[in-house]
């Protein structure tokens, strides 16, 4: 017995599905960037395409769910390879003897929105409950550009104050002093600044 939760999968009739729901793939819809009902229109796949969805418990839906939604974005993820592959053979080339993705004309309504870099559809985490609230993204910051701050910030506090400590020199000689600690400090605390 398979484990499979969606025995018999028709993927032309699902791929007609998801494009009645813009909601789930179309960028420039206002419903795209409606969380509810982007969930709504995954619960709608779901009660069609999967058996006895509305009877399972929560894990097993959430289970079936994603496995519904991969399956969406691996198409998806095929039609924007065969699309970017036919897009860099120039005009008026001679066409290969490789056969195209076989649901790359069914998929044409992604067409609009392959050559976007953002990904055409985050799938939602819980399908079952609209009303959950997705935590708030972690700000990431880059090595880079805290390094880039660091630097700034020493150059336009600490030589000054170098230079005020080493009166009579000029800025310049006091940046050569503040280089000189900065060095024995990175080598004896560990820390890396640049200037």
């Amino acid at each position: 017995m398979s484990t499979d939760p969606i025995p018999h999968f028709d993927v032309d009739a699902f791929i007609s599905d998801v494009e009645e729901r813009p909601a789930i793939w179309d960028l420039k819809s206002d419903l795209y960037s409606d969380r509810g009902k982007k969930t709504e229109a995954w619960e709608e796949l779901c009660l069609k395409f999967i058996p006895n969805f509305s009877e399972k418990n929560v894990a097993e839906k959430n289970k079936a769910a994603s496995q519904l939604q991969r399956k969406w974005k691996s198409l998806r993820d095929c039609f924007k390879r065969e699309h970017s592959k036919q897009m860099s053979v120039k005009s008026g080339s001679a066409s290969s003897s490789r056969k195209p993705y076989i649901y790359y004309q069914q998929l044409s309504f992604l067409k609009n929105l392959a050559d976007t870099r953002r990904d055409p559809s985050p799938l939602p985490n819980e399908v079952h409950d609209a009303t959950e609230r997705k935590r708030p993204k972690k700000n990431k910051t880059n090595n880079e550009d805290i390094q880039a701050e660091t630097d700034i910030l020493v150059r336009t506090t600490l030589i000054p104050y170098y230079a005020t400590i080493y009166f009579g020199l000029s800025t310049d000689s006091a940046s050569i002093c503040f280089g000189i600690s900065i060095g024995f400090a990175s080598t004896f605390y560990g820390i890396s600044i640049k200037f």
